[in-house]
């Protein structure tokens, strides 16, 4: 084809048996491609579409019907038919077998064109309407495909309503809804069904957490005599480094993010071991720029609000939201904004942990309440992706009343904690932070207790998921599409003729070595705890253990088998890091995929199209 063609021919080579379909590398190439009926639409970078006629793309022996504007019925039969399929560059014998199908095509003054695969076409000087068979089994899915379609219109004066106009007249947006597709929303909807129908068997493990939630009550005492001994602890606090190593041990010991936020993360450079991080935060507000003096006053009422609600709590006096945003704006003027953070390049800083606690002094002291035993370990390595911050961090907390920053720590502890303190907190806690994404809406106790078991017992719910709707057929063959997306992006590599070899050669290493991760984890172990019926302990109990998993893993090799999703999440990804891609068994169903009863080329063009993405 030439370089500068507009339209595919058909030129193609009739594939062997369970090869890639014909229109494949040119769709992983760029071109657009749009399956109607089971029919192949491609468009180049002209933008002119053509119509591939038949599961091969080749155009056979043609049979000519004139018609008088009188309504016509076509029938195919299923006995097998053998044809010479003609082509620009060979001609391959080819036998189809197409199951009994009747069309009955709209009246026209047109010519009806039979070819060699049973697919029939209405040409006129206009357009061409198609009308494609397919096998018996493929029957639902063409029916309601062809629901989504609007046939009413040309799909030459508007393809997008031709395309779309049925499901666009079906489809209601309900108030809660923020979005609404044929793809995403649609297997999220159905996904969601599939997990509540196993929550009501009341699995062991995940309902005695729910229950636990579901039932609490608009305060739980037992929470807020724990948390109120930490604040008590905090009016106490008589130094800068003495506040700074406790909220290191908040950090470790309940997640609180305040003056800096230290962890255990993969080195970027050395994706074998796992080291620590020490990086710059503390913020309420989603990022920097909200700090901006034009932005930040609609929030400090929203806050206000909030905090009236955190005042019931003896222990939590004397914090305005104005004090604490007035600081957060201070460390917002030193912190990195998000593009900034995006860059791997210019965050990518190692040292040995003596030359920061050095450097840093304000580190050494809450490092000696988050990991005290770290700081014997002075030539392990650490990274520091923003040192700016830290460069101007000591002078700001030095500048800083003592009082300020205890009445800082003292709301960011009870920030962090306010959804385990019972249903009034936690109601309190979710208008807050729907007025920061601009969001109104109210989230039921059920809602939060299904979407908190989610989060924590995914792994355990991912399998009783996986037992439902994923089995091994399934992954093997969406293991064998994966790789069939592999062997063309070879192809690509190959054929790139701008690609130094170099380059070319670490592409095609890449490709070689990525490992392919589908359905979810083989086994999950047993929790190594004993849930309660007392929620706030729960959310300790599961706090504790994820802490101890992660600083146990420091200085180890990273775990390469390791899923950072959940089998019933609706996703995909590629971990850089790790060179693997992750496809859960959410995402591998309708209508993104389905082996039995989808023909190959839905398949390949969308489930095919997830998987191009993260590979790429």
């Amino acid at each position: 084809m030439s370089e500068n063609s507009s339209l595919l021919r058909n030129t193609q080579e009739a594939p062997v048996a369970n090869a890639r379909p014909w229109w494949f590398k040119y769709a992983l190439a760029g071109g657009a491609v749009v399956v109607i009926g089971g029919v192949v639409w491609i468009a180049t970078a002209q933008g002119e579409p053509v119509v591939a006629l038949g599961p091969h793309g080749q155009v056979g022996p043609t049979v000519n019907v004139t018609t008088t504007g009188v309504p016509v019925t076509t029938t195919t039969t299923s006995a097998p038919e053998t044809t010479t399929v003609a082509t620009t560059t060979t001609s391959v014998p080819v036998t189809t077998t197409v199951a009994p199908v009747t069309t009955t095509v709209p009246a026209t003054n047109a010519t009806f064109v039979r070819n060699a695969t049973n697919t029939t076409v209405v040409r006129n000087s206009t357009k061409d309407t198609i009308v494609a068979q397919y096998p018996a089994q493929f029957a639902a899915f063409f029916k309601e495909f062809e629901a989504k379609l609007d046939r009413s219109v040309d799909p030459c004066d508007d393809f997008y309503q031709y395309a779309c106009g049925g499901w666009l007249n079906a489809t209601t947006l309900k108030p809660s809804d923020t979005t609404v597709d044929s793809s995403f929303y649609v297997v999220t909807q159905d996904n969601d069904r599939i997990l509540k129908d196993i929550l009501a068997t009341k699995p062991a493990v995940i309902d005695p957490f729910y229950q636990a939630c579901l039932t609490e009550g608009d305060v739980n005492a037992d929470a807020v005599v724990d948390v109120s001994v930490r604040l008590n602890h905090i009016a106490t606090i008589q130094s800068l480094d003495e506040l700074l190593a406790f909220a290191g041990i908040l950090n470790t010991e309940s997640s609180v993010s305040s003056f800096l936020d230290v962890g255990v993360t993969t080195d970027p450079k050395n994706a074998t071991l796992n080291v620590v991080e020490i990086a710059q935060g503390g913020l309420t507000l989603p990022s920097v720029e909200y700090y901006e003096a034009d932005m930040l006053a609609p929030y400090v009422a929203s806050l206000q609000t909030y905090l009236e609600t955190l005042a019931t709590v003896d222990a939590f006096t004397g914090v305005t939201a104005k004090a604490v945003l007035d600081l957060e704006a201070q460390l917002a003027k030193i912190s990195l904004t998000q593009a900034e953070l995006r860059n791997p390049w210019a965050t990518y800083h190692k040292f040995a942990l003596g030359d920061v606690t050095a450097k840093y002094p304000q580190i050494a002291s809450f490092l000696s309440g988050a990991q005290p035993a770290l700081l014997n370990q002075t030539n392990v390595p650490v990274l520091v992706p923003t040192p700016t911050y830290f460069d101007s961090l000591a002078a700001l907390l030095q500048a800083t009343d003592l009082g300020l920053l205890k009445v800082y720590l003292s709301f960011r502890l009870i920030y962090t904690v306010s959804p385990y303190l019972g249903e009034t907190f936690r109601q309190a806690n979710h208008d807050f932070n729907g007025a920061l994404q601009g969001q109104v809406s109210t989230q039921t106790r059920a809602e939060y207790c299904w979407g908190l078991t989610q989060s924590l017992l995914g792994e355990y719910l991912g399998k009783l998921f996986m037992d439902k709707v994923f089995d091994g057929a399934t992954k093997a063959q969406a293991q064998d599409l994966i790789r069939q997306i592999e062997a063309s992006m070879v192809d690509v590599l190959n054929d790139a003729a701008w690609l130094d070899g170099p380059t070319r050669q670490v592409g095609l290493d890449k490709v070689a070595q990525i490992r392919n991760f589908i359905g979810g984890p083989d086994a999950v172990a047993p929790l190594p705890f004993n849930l309660t019926n007392n929620f706030y302990t729960n959310v300790q109990l599961f706090g504790d253990w994820a802490t101890s998993e992660s600083w146990a893993s420091l200085y180890e090799p990273v775990d390469p088998t390791v899923w950072d999703m959940f089998a019933f999440t609706v996703n995909a990804y590629n971990d850089g890091t790790a060179n693997k891609i992750v496809f859960p068994a959410a995402i591998l169903q309708p209508p993104f995929y389905n082996a039995r009863s989808y023909p190959a080329v839905a398949n390949y063009a969308r489930i095919g199209m997830v998987m191009g993405h993260e590979l790429t």
